[in-house]
């Protein structure tokens, strides 16, 4: 064999017939190491055998290992790593009985992200006493500073030691982005991947309220806003003689001890209900039968794409396009991702314009009959009743498969339309360009196309 890898031992026989064939022996020229890096900061990662060191080993991982060049009498004493030059023991004195040739010594490392602070660097052995001819595995961890402890970096711990059930839930730790995991989960899950967009669209408008409250009052009164408003905030509706038979919003309590609130009745356009304001007009809408300004207005505010509901599209969107890009490129149809995207987007707005028309209805309800309203409990109902309408039509649309229909259908009506398809054809296009360029600069001279 010409490998690298192996070196000549001897020859033999297969049988003592008499066509026996010639059997040629080999072994590992030397002790065999692998690196798989997986931090992101291309370390510098060798291996020594008895102050011997090894290459450096590639920084991404191959089948091929990388030898110390070495005999079965030099694979002795200590087995060490380096790690950006600094060495750290794995084993002070190799096992020797175990070693018949250079092969027999093997060692493996994977780096892997650093865990936050806090957390521990290493697994420790449930025993590390006694000499042992067992194969040993060391956990190597090396932070994002590579600031790595003064003392061993790893412990030697014997598979024995360890269950089966830990070492198959290390590695599969390992192999896997717990991140992308969680996302996974979302986009399997309506009810969970609802709860989330829920949540982004309601933190993202709060925050704009909070921020804008800040700004124009100061911070105590922002701070007053979610005391006084989201959480002691009680009014009713009515209709003001004294501003013409408009709605107004009657705050109860004593106004002299509010920071924020610091008047009793509030217009619907002031500034310190449009929280609320919106909810109340479509309420009014219903009741005084306004189906022109009922319909423009829940439109508005159930726009997918605009304001606080945009978080909303942007991550609800985005799982169509994780579903896209997972695709072998070949399957990557554009008009199939189109038709995704859109009835997402129809979706959303639907949800939108039912939780708007649900809770202006409840509102006018309570509001004729002069119950008085809770801003606190109007808000969380905002998000309970949006998050139980989006996934209710998640529901009907995982059991009737409508979107997949229209995916299935858009896919075979523009089976052409796929990324691999449009990538070939810029290829083509390019090299039909260059063709010509070379065939052109080939003819000048030659009298043909009058050059």
């Amino acid at each position: 064999m010409t490998d690298d890898l192996w070196i000549y031992a001897g020859s033999s026989k297969t049988t003592d017939a008499k066509d026996r064939e010639p059997v040629e022996i080999n072994v590992p020229a030397g002790n065999m190491f692998w690196a798989d890096d997986q931090s992101g900061q291309n370390l510098d990662i060798q291996f020594a055998v008895n102050g011997k060191r090894s290459p450096s080993l590639p920084k991404e991982f191959t089948p091929k290992a990388t030898l110390i060049p070495n005999t079965t009498e030099g694979t002795c004493n200590s087995l060490e790593v380096y790690v950006e030059g600094r060495g750290y023991t794995i084993i002070e004195n190799i096992p020797t009985k175990s070693i018949k040739s250079p092969g027999d010594l093997k060692a493996a490392i994977l780096t892997c992200p650093a865990m936050p602070q806090g957390q521990r660097t290493f697994m420790s052995p449930n025993d590390r006493g006694g000499d042992s001819d067992n194969e040993v595995i060391t956990f190597l961890k090396s932070s994002n500073s590579l600031v790595l402890p003064d003392k061993l970096i790893g412990n030697v711990i014997h598979v024995d030691q360890v269950s089966e059930e830990v070492i198959s839930a290390l590695f599969d730790t390992l192999a896997e982005n717990s991140i992308l995991d969680s996302y996974k989960h979302l986009s399997d899950s309506n009810r969970d991947q609802n709860a989330v967009a829920t949540m982004f669209s309601q933190t993202v408008e709060h925050g704009k309220a909070y921020a804008y409250y800040k700004g124009k009052y100061g911070q105590e009164a922002a701070k007053a806003y979610l005391k006084e408003f989201i959480v002691k905030g009680k009014f009713t509706v009515q209709r003001m003689s004294q501003w013409g038979g408009k709605l107004g919003i009657v705050f109860k309590g004593d106004r002299r001890n509010r920071t924020f609130l610091t008047g009793i009745n509030y217009g619907l356009k002031g500034d310190k209900v449009q929280m609320v304001s919106s909810i109340i007009q479509a309420s009014d809408d219903f009741k005084t039968a306004n189906w022109a300004n009922l319909r423009s207005r829940v439109s508005r505010s159930a726009n997918p794409i605009k304001g606080s509901n945009a978080i909303s599209f942007v991550f609800v969107a985005s799982f169509d396009v994780y579903e896209f890009f997972t695709n072998d490129i070949g399957e990557q149809n554009i008009a199939e991702f189109l038709g995704a995207l859109g009835i997402t987007t129809a979706k959303l707005f639907i949800s939108g314009v039912l939780s708007m028309l649900t809770l202006s209805f409840a509102v006018m309800i309570m509001a004729s009959s002069g119950v008085v309203l809770s801003a606190g409990f109007l808000l969380l109902s905002i998000a309970g009743v949006s998050f139980s309408v989006g996934w209710g039509i998640d529901v009907l649309d995982k059991k009737y498969e409508i979107k997949d229909k229209v995916k299935a259908f858009l896919k075979e009506a523009f089976p052409e339309l796929t990324i691999e398809n449009m990538i070939r054809k810029d290829i083509r296009k390019n090299n039909d360009t260059v063709d010509n360029y070379i065939g052109s600069s080939q003819m000048h001279g030659s009298g043909f196309f009058g050059l």
